[in-house]
């Protein structure tokens, strides 16, 4: 069974803008955040900031929810999601979702909550569904 560190508050929250103080490159520098070193597992979740998202049973912000673990610097995970360019793919790590909406100016919130699962998919994708 996993838990949340931090009681279910993010262990790091951030909005990302093209073009703004936080930009992609803020996903970048994840990659040295202590926080997410080496084998550290989290869930996470992407919303968009002040619109909503027109979903078939309701309005909603959410974007992406995934879950990660890696034995070598958990940050660069984040660092795939959005692509490089506007018309570029990356590699198998990028989400068209975020990207496209990353790329066309939207404001995206990202939050992080780190877990004590010691490398247990089973336990962070039981996590990850809770957030559904």
């Amino acid at each position: 069974m996993a838990n949340f560190i931090s009681d279910g508050v993010p262990d790091i929250e951030m909005d990302i803008q093209l073009e703004s103080g936080s930009d992609r490159q803020a996903l970048l520098d994840l990659k040295r955040n202590a926080i997410l070193g080496d084998e550290v597992d989290a869930v996470y979740i992407y919303s968009l900031v002040g619109k909503n998202i027109l979903y078939p049973k309701a309005e909603g912000v959410i974007v992406y929810i995934g879950e990660t673990g890696r034995k070598n610097k958990t940050g660069t995970r984040f660092s795939q999601h959005i692509s490089t360019g506007p018309s570029v793919g990356s590699d198998t790590g990028t989400n068209y979702t975020l990207s496209h909406y990353y790329w066309s100016g939207e404001k995206l919130n990202l939050r992080i909550y780190v877990l004590d699962s010691n490398g247990d998919n089973r336990a962070r994708k039981a996590i990850e569904c809770q957030l559904f």
